[in-house]
């Protein structure tokens, strides 16, 4: 497996069957995945970005209009 650009996401096996994809910077990039026979056997698009519904959601816990 690779990914086209480690400075946006980075990834860690967890077993034969599942990755962790680990958000590092703002960006999009793509990981490539490879059979044990060397062909690709997939590839996935990964966008990066703010999650700012939760944010929001945050901020609004903890804003003076709800105390």
């Amino acid at each position: 497996m690779s990914v086209a650009n480690p400075d946006i996401a980075d990834i860690v096996v967890i077993s034969p069957t599942e990755l962790y994809v680990l958000g590092k910077d703002l960006g999009t990039t793509n990981v490539l995945l490879w059979g044990r026979d060397g062909h690709l056997v997939g590839s996935i698009n990964v966008e990066v970005q703010h999650d700012l519904i939760s944010l929001k959601h945050k901020f609004a816990e903890f804003s003076p209009a709800r105390r």
